[in-house]
C-alpha cells in the first residue's frame, strides 16, 4: 500500500463523517436548541457558576430560568363573543408554537369566564369551524371535524359543550398529535 493510498481513504472517510454529520445535525436542527440549552441547565451551568470560578466568569442565572411561565389567568366577560374570543386565544396558541412545528408540549393559555357570565354559554367545535371558515383561517389552522371540512388535518382537539360561570378553560398544545387542545 502507498502512502497516497492511505491519504485518499483517510480524506474519504473524513468527507463522509462531515456529510453524515452535517446531514444528522440537519434532520434534527428543530430539536436542537432546546436539548442545547436544557443539557447546559442541566449539567454545566452548575459547573460554570460554582463557588471555585471567579466571581466575573461565573454564568448568569437568568439564561436558564424558564421564560415559559404560564401568565395569570385571561378573564373573558362577554357571552356574545365568547367563542371568537376562544378562537383567538386557540389561534394565537396555534402561531405561539409555530404552526405545529413546536417539539414540546405547552400549556398557553388559562381563560377564566368573568362576572358577566351568569348562565351557561353552549360554545361547539362546529360553530368555531364555521368561524374559521367564514374567516378563511382554514389555511392556518386546520380543523377537519366530523361535520365540516376545513383544511387537511385536524389541529383542534375540543373537549367543551358549554361555558359555565366562573369556569376555567385550558388552552395547551399536544406536540405529539401537533394540535391544540380546548378543555
Amino acid at each position: 500500500m502507498k502512502k497516497a493510498d492511505l491519504a485518499i481513504n483517510t480524506v474519504f472517510v473524513i468527507l463522509v463523517t462531515i456529510i453524515s454529520i452535517i446531514l444528522i445535525l440537519g434532520i434534527f436542527s428543530t430539536k436542537l436548541p432546546g436539548f442545547a440549552k436544557g443539557i447546559y441547565c442541566k449539567t454545566f451551568f452548575y459547573i460554570h457558576s460554582a463557588a471555585f470560578i471567579p466571581k466575573g466568569l461565573r454564568a448568569d442565572q437568568n439564561y436558564c430560568i424558564s421564560e415559559n411561565a404560564l401568565a395569570p389567568a385571561e378573564i373573558i366577560n362577554d357571552p356574545e363573543t365568547l367563542n371568537i374570543t376562544v378562537l383567538g386565544y386557540v389561534i394565537a396558541c396555534w402561531k405561539e408554537m409555530d404552526y405545529g412545528r413546536y417539539s414540546d408540549n405547552f400549556l398557553c393559555f388559562e381563560l377564566t369566564a368573568g362576572p358577566r357570565i351568569t348562565d351557561p354559554v353552549p360554545i361547539s367545535e362546529e360553530e368555531i369551524t364555521h368561524i374559521l371558515i367564514d374567516e378563511k383561517m382554514c389555511d392556518v389552522l386546520a380543523n377537519n371535524d366530523s361535520i365540516s371540512d376545513c383544511g387537511d388535518e385536524n389541529n383542534i382537539q375540543w373537549n367543551l359543550d358549554a361555558i359555565y360561570p366562573r369556569q376555567n378553560i385550558l388552552i395547551e398544545y399536544n406536540a405529539e398529535n401537533k394540535e391544540v387542545i380546548v378543555s
